[in-house]
């Protein structure tokens, strides 16, 4: 039986050679015993409590519309994308406006199927993607994740929209009664 790792030759590939994100604190990885990935996404969630903390007090809803906190997050949350994934959080970009393009101008009687659909092809791509370019039984840090839960997040959106037309009762708890703006529509389902 073939040996996968002795025919791909992984021992001369690098742990981080696919990952894309930022290598500004490469220094860390030989202090931490961490890779390059792990150390940025610590790194991020990190820098994320700190964000948290001046939202609250800095953007306080009570003192800020919610327009200058909508924006405060999107920029923080694309830098932190793409520190922590590369460009690679431009998938995500892409894959939320066509979900947001989908709920304007799609009927709301089966938007909801096709917004799964569209998300879970996106979603295949991407793990295949994943698949070709990453080696064999190594592990790195890559956008897939994010999608995954991104794809759950425009579903379920979609869904309530759905549900918000319909007048069934049961459904009504948790139905969206409006259509979503661009800037709300990316806060809700990016990563």
């Amino acid at each position: 039986m073939v040996d996968m790792r002795e025919y791909l030759n992984i021992s001369s590939w690098k742990d981080d050679e696919w990952y894309s994100g930022s290598r500004l604190l490469s220094p860390l990885t030989s202090v931490l015993g961490l890779p390059i990935d792990q150390v940025n996404f610590v790194a991020c969630m990190l820098l994320s409590v700190v964000a948290s903390f001046i939202l609250r007090v800095y953007f306080n809803p009570s003192k800020t519309s919610s327009s200058v906190r909508h924006n405060f997050c999107t920029v923080l949350g694309l830098l932190l994308g793409c520190f922590c994934w590369g460009l690679s959080i431009f998938y995500a970009f892409l894959i939320a406006g066509g979900c947001y393009l989908m709920l304007r101008f799609l009927d709301v009687r089966y938007v909801q199927k096709v917004i799964f659909v569209y998300s879970m092809v996106c979603l295949g791509y991407l793990h295949w993607l994943r698949l070709r370019q990453q080696r064999y039984g190594a592990y790195s840090l890559d956008i897939t994740g994010p999608v995954m839960v991104m794809t759950q997040k425009v579903t379920s959106i979609a869904f309530s929209i759905h549900d918000g037309a319909g007048k069934e009762s049961d459904k009504q708890k948790y139905a969206i009664n409006f259509r979503i703006g661009c800037r709300d529509s990316y806060s809700l389902s990016c990563p």
